[in-house]
């Protein structure tokens, strides 16, 4: 019985079922670009500047310059402007009334004042640098640097400023506990950080932060003091015995 093979199909009704494509019909690769830069969403020429400026500095989260501008601006106008009371000349006129009868006349309090005054400003405008991505990733050794000088003038102007807080604002009790706490978590703090420079990089990064919060705490505190003061002057019965 003779065998058969698969049954040719008509060359004419094989080229009629092959679908033809020409070049022509395609979508260039250009068409292409051009339609996904078109679905893409456009940037704000300011959200474009903002993402630079973020790029620059070495920020990879959406809020940190952000935050880096307005909690580091606060920092650095503070220090800026409390850095008028270097001047010795100026020093009792910027001082609140009744704390320079104490610390022009004895020596303890007026050398501990000054050293205070000097280093703080200085601890404050320098821990701004220490936050910067840029400088800790490309310039390790200036981020070291730094970071030394910052954690010794903070630590060692905030044990100052302890000593003259027995006559600061007054000298009250809770005016004194305040200061005495608040220096204590900054040294605690700057402390702490300084053991795990080499250990463990993220707690060292958490507690230099706590220790430049707790610094900062400063200017919140001068803001609720001026808003005390003119309360209480307001209702003029407010009497302390010290």
């Amino acid at each position: 019985m003779p065998l058969y093979g698969p049954k040719a199909a008509p060359l004419a009704s094989s080229l009629s079922q092959t679908p033809f494509t020409f070049d022509d019909d395609k979508e260039s690769d250009v068409e292409i670009r051009s339609r996904a830069e078109n679905q893409r969403p456009r940037r704000l020429p300011r959200a474009s500047i903002y993402h630079s400026i973020s790029w620059i500095l070495g920020f990879k989260e959406k809020y940190s310059l952000l935050n880096f501008f307005v909690c580091g601006g606060a920092l650095l106008g503070f220090c800026l402007a409390r850095s008028i009371s270097m001047n010795p000349a100026r020093t009792a006129s910027l001082l609140p009334p009744g704390e320079w009868f104490w610390f022009g006349t004895q020596l303890k309090y007026k050398v501990n004042l000054f050293i205070h005054i000097y280093l703080a400003t200085l601890g404050g405008i320098g821990a701004l640098f220490q936050f910067l991505p840029a400088i800790r990733r490309r310039k390790m050794i200036l981020h070291r640097l730094n970071g030394y000088g910052v954690l010794s003038c903070l630590i060692v102007g905030n044990i100052c400023g302890a000593i003259v807080a027995r006559r600061s604002f007054g000298g009250e009790l809770n005016v004194q506990s305040a200061y005495y706490i608040l220096g204590l978590m900054i040294v605690v703090s700057g402390s702490t950080g300084l053991f795990y420079v080499k250990k463990d990089t993220r707690r060292h990064r958490k507690w230099m932060l706590r220790m430049v919060v707790y610094f900062a705490s400063a200017i919140s505190g001068r803001l609720i003091m001026f808003a005390a003061a003119s309360i209480i002057t307001r209702i003029g019965t407010y009497y302390s015995v010290r």
